[in-house]
């Protein structure tokens, strides 16, 4: 038997069983049993002479423009507190590195002391544009009184989730079994060998150090029922995280499940899933259009645009400089949490870019045009790849970059641009979030285009032109803090939708943009053993990548692969591969650890995929490609053992697994889209149309046969042999091939025949005309799906023949 956990910060379902829910109860029990203790607090910590001048050399480094992130000054402005953390490259380190508390970074020196002098860890993981853990930044660890506490009783580490995401997942599984909830700054208390025996997120001050001075008097007085509790989560969370749940076989049925389960929580009215807060959920996107792009489901295109519509109207995407905010607070996408994450630029992108392929619709490309020039604007770093992410605050306010005032309007606007921008953009004196507006659109496109009696081209010029002087204009506020930090996975998330983007809209320009970001993450990400780091900041590389990095590189360099037909993509792509698998792979249950800490109590496998798809739904995915692009079939059995791993996972909540399902999908019907493999990867087949006139366009298909393979001609020399063929598949209805050109086959002798064949090698491209006579004018766009049947033989064997069917739009 199950209980359901539901997780809005997170924004997952977890499942758990009673003997788990029941340390609910245990924690109430064990908190309820403290008492408040009334012994005075002891000053704040001193270092060794060797560590403060270590310290203060760190900080003289420091740039001119250096300014101490703390209210603790001296009367010449320097900080009177300098911890441990100023040594650190992670912008969410260095938020902290003038607390009066006596950080410590994750790693032996903690843990060794807090063993020493048997004290309990207070563990804080958090990341650098969290606005909460801002909030518990300046109103507890600046706090005197709550410093001195923590430094006398405790041994204190300060963690970034994103730098550490296997230590995060750890310890949030935790967090989630004892309260159901999750998110950040999250605080956890463990034992010294690192176990916790109770976690929370964001507390008040007065409620943290009465929280503190409770579990003091507890652990001097009671410390057995901290170590059993401590071993009731451990268990809870082994349970979890080493899938000891009963494998099951895993089919269509599961991915039928999960659409069931995501239409059950679809919201009809305003898009998304659940509420009252939304996330993208980017993941359970992508595995619809996939679905209703392969079935051509119609039910399923409207969840998914109706979803995009609504997002990219709302005030969850910047309708003044593009891109995505992390998560919107209302059921209506109206009020973002206003950081701006890279990650969900890149996936949102590549959902936006995927919907133009299934849907046609010009909305889709333009917002997924504008949520990368967003990024390339204000994320790309000069020395390569991209930022992590912005800031939801700014001058001490969420929100205040990008919250409008009319007056502030009809300051940047002419009188009448400024009335068409509160028409369009709702603008209202009462405003939308505190007595400001957060722009959104409440009505589509065209309806505005209506209203104003113009057309959709001259709407969207104008509003374009509108935007772009309200852009100049916010660029004179001040900015929230970007975190510079470049990390391995949400990069090369950035460069598969690059790379997406360059093929699907035909743009060139977004394919140098992949490559150089590729390239810039292989040379400067690598060490010298061949291993990756996660991290670069400030041009330096550091910290350890982990399962998503080396999925998320390896996915993204088959996309390229795939794009360009350079080989150096692929096989760039199985070096990472056989890396993830040497260094990850679970050898006794399936599927992948997350990281490899040596120092972790566990070492965590089970992920969902939330805000981002997890590491092991990405390295499904590579798996899947790697089997499809390589005759090596050791990634077709590594992927069927890893859906197997989390197959118990996957039937109690198919939806939480939407990634890993659309592998799975990928994985029993082959891809979807334009680019298809044949001949266990030895023949790449692309398809290219181009509408010339309403009812008539060209149609390419490129055929890039590997050395020493062959496929027949259209016309071959014997009968028994498949001949190549080209075709319309049965699902485009109306459309026709007409005027097919085959390219002039090869005529040559081969060794397992003595009769002549006539034969296609290497790279070939067959151009035809594609017509209609039932034009519809009312479609940007129109789906043809193209079949071509072939046979590939090498020169010993001929493999069984082949239809791949190709899915292009006009």
């Amino acid at each position: 038997m199950c209980v359901t956990m539901w997780c809005s910060n997170k924004g997952s379902i977890f499942f758990i069983s009673i003997k788990q829910f029941n340390l609910l109860a245990g924690i109430f029990l064990f908190l309820i049993s403290f008492q408040v203790p009334a012994d005075d607090l002891p000053g704040a910590a001193e270092y060794p002479e060797a560590l403060s001048r270590q310290l203060a050399d760190a900080q003289n480094k420091k740039a001119e423009n250096y300014v101490p992130r703390t209210r603790h000054l001296t009367e010449t402005g320097q900080p009177k507190y300098t911890n441990r953390l100023i040594l650190e490259d992670s912008p969410y380190l260095l938020q902290h590195a003038h607390n009066p508390v006596n950080w410590f970074t994750w790693g032996d020196e903690a843990f060794k002391l807090a063993k020493k002098e048997n004290k309990p860890i207070f563990l804080s993981i958090g990341y650098s544009t969290c606005y909460w853990c801002h909030v518990m930044e300046r109103e507890s660890f600046e706090d005197i009184d709550i410093a001195r506490f923590l430094n006398e009783h405790f041994v204190s580490i300060k963690v970034d989730r994103e730098r550490h995401p296997d230590i995060d997942n750890l310890y949030l599984t935790a967090l989630l079994l004892q309260t159901g909830r999750g998110g950040w700054p999250m605080s956890s208390f463990l034992l010294p060998d690192g176990r916790p025996f109770f976690s929370d997120t964001y507390m008040f001050p007065e409620e943290f150090l009465a929280l503190l001075k409770k579990i003091n008097r507890s652990w001097e007085n009671n410390k057995d029922e901290a170590i059993a509790m401590a071993q009731e989560i451990f268990s809870a969370v082994n349970e979890v995280t080493q899938n000891t749940t009963k494998a099951r076989d895993v089919t269509e049925k599961a991915i039928t499940q999960a659409l069931h389960d995501l239409h059950i929580r679809y919201d009809s009215i305003n898009g998304g899933f659940d509420g009252p807060s939304k996330f993208a959920n980017e993941a359970a996107l992508m595995l619809l259009l996939q679905t209703a792009e392969r079935q051509q489901d119609n039910e399923l295109i409207a969840m998914v645009e109706n979803t995009l519509r609504k997002m990219a109207s709302g005030g969850i995407y910047d309708q003044i400089g593009g891109g995505f905010h992390r998560y919107s607070v209302d059921n209506q996408w109206q009020i973002p949490h206003f950081e701006k994450m890279l990650y969900s630029q890149a996936n949102l992108a590549r959902v936006y870019l995927y919907a133009y392929r299934a849907i046609g619709d010009k909305f889709f490309s333009r917002i997924a045009k504008q949520t990368l020039n967003f990024v390339s604007r204000d994320l790309q770093s000069p020395l390569g790849g991209f930022y992590s992410a912005f800031d939801a605050e700014s001058d001490g306010m969420e929100g205040a970059y990008y919250v409008w005032k009319p007056a502030e309007i009809r300051q940047a606007l002419k009188p009448e641009d400024a009335e068409f921008a509160f028409r369009v953009y709702d603008i209202t004196d009462s405003g939308n979030f505190d007595g400001y507006n957060v722009l959104h659109l409440a009505h589509s496109i065209d309806e505005y285009a209506d209203k104003e009696g113009i057309s959709r081209d001259k709407f969207l010029a104008r509003l374009e032109y509108i935007n772009n002087i309200l852009l100049q204009k916010r660029e004179q506020r001040t900015a929230p803090i970007r975190d510079e930090k470049i990390i391995l996975s949400w990069n090369s998330m950035m460069v598969s939708s690059l790379a997406l983007a360059s093929w699907i809209l035909e743009q060139p320009e977004y394919l140098k943009h992949a490559t150089e970001t590729a390239n810039y993450l292989w040379k400067n990400y690598q060490n010298e053993d061949g291993t990756f780091n996660r991290i670069n900041f400030h041009g330096k590389s550091s910290v350890p990548a982990v399962l998503e990095d080396y999925a998320s590189f390896a996915e993204a360099l088959i996309l390229l692969y795939d794009i360009t037909d350079k080989r150096l993509w692929l096989d760039r792509a199985i070096t990472l591969t056989n890396l993830m698998l040497q260094k990850y792979w679970d050898k006794k249950n399936g599927g992948f650890f997350i990281g490899d800490q040596s120092s972790l109590f566990l070492l965590p496998k089970y992920e969902t995929d939330n805000t981002m798809p997890s590491g092991n739904s990405i390295a499904l995915h590579v798996l899947i490609m790697l089997s499809q692009r390589t005759s090596d079939h050791r990634y077709k059995e590594y992927a069927n053992q890893t859906v197997q791993a989390f197959s118990g996972f996957i039937h109690q909540s198919p939806s939480a697994f939407s990634y890993m399902l659309s592998g799975l999908d990928e994985h029993l019907h082959g891809p979807v889209g334009s680019i298809k493999y044949a001949a266990n990867g030895n023949v790449k087949i692309k398809a290219r149309t181009s509408r010339i006139q309403a009812n008539k366009a060209t149609l390419e298909i490129s055929l890039n046969i590997a050395s020493g393979w062959h496929i027949n001609s259209q016309k071959p020399l014997q009968a028994d042999l498949i001949a190549t063929q080209l075709t319309v598949s049965d699902a485009s209805h109306t459309w026709h091939i007409d005027n097919i050109k085959y390219p002039e086959p090869v005529i040559k002798k081969l060794g397992f025949l003595n009769e002549a064949l006539s034969l296609y090698e290497g790279s070939v491209v067959l151009d035809a005309v594609l017509s209609t006579d039932f034009p519809d004018p009312t479609s940007e766009q129109q789906r043809i799906n193209i079949q071509v049947k072939l046979q590939a033989c090498d020169h010993d064997t001929c493999l069984p023949p082949e239809n791949i069917i190709l899915e292009t739009t006009l």
